[in-house]
């Protein structure tokens, strides 16, 4: 290596790099053709392992260094649409985990689920721009309900707010002023 600067070798290998890139290029593929695809996910696997101290190094070096910036984009991102859903999916199939409750929806399922929907299933009111829609549990999973598409239902915040972690049939006396049957 004609250079000891960690500078002046970065400079060097990228000029030789764009000198003899189709060489470096047309060994690799001769290398990789000639294994199967079995040795080549090994061969990764090892280089993977044996990098892992310095990836993890250079990881957090760059999020130190682009913290703001990388706050910035999640903020950005979690304002989505998809954002948004993803934020709802992973905290719902968190909460599900620590009670121990079955969780087989993924964040497929609640996207289809949430842009299907038309109306609220409490007060049947249409959605809209100032209608927002959100992801209620019919069982709550504070009480044992799983995170499956068969227990979602699409509320609007007012419904999703009044009825928290209210069992339905409690939500519904509730709301429609019904008394208890005795």
């Amino acid at each position: 290596m004609p250079y000891k600067d960690p500078d002046q070798r970065s400079k060097y290998w990228r000029e030789y790099k764009a000198r003899k890139g189709d060489a470096i290029r047309a060994h690799q593929n001769a290398r990789n053709a000639a294994m199967t695809a079995e040795e080549r996910r090994a061969r990764n696997c090892e280089a993977h392992k044996r990098n892992a101290e310095k990836r993890c190094s250079y990881a957090r070096q760059y999020c130190k260094a682009n913290a703001e910036e990388r706050k910035a984009k999640r903020q950005a991102w979690a304002k989505t649409e998809i954002g948004r859903i993803a934020v709802c999916h992973y905290s719902h199939v968190r909460r599900a985990r620590l009670r121990g409750v079955v969780c087989t929806a993924t964040r497929k399922d609640v996207r289809e689920f949430i842009s299907a929907a038309t109306i609220c299933h409490y007060c049947r009111k249409a959605f809209g721009p100032k209608l927002g829609k959100t992801l209620d549990h019919v069982t709550p999973i504070k009480l044992g309900g799983p995170h499956s598409v068969e227990n979602f239902a699409a509320a609007c915040l007012s419904c999703n707010s009044q009825k928290q972690g209210q069992h339905p049939i409690v939500f519904a006396q509730k709301r429609l002023g019904l008394l208890m049957p005795v």
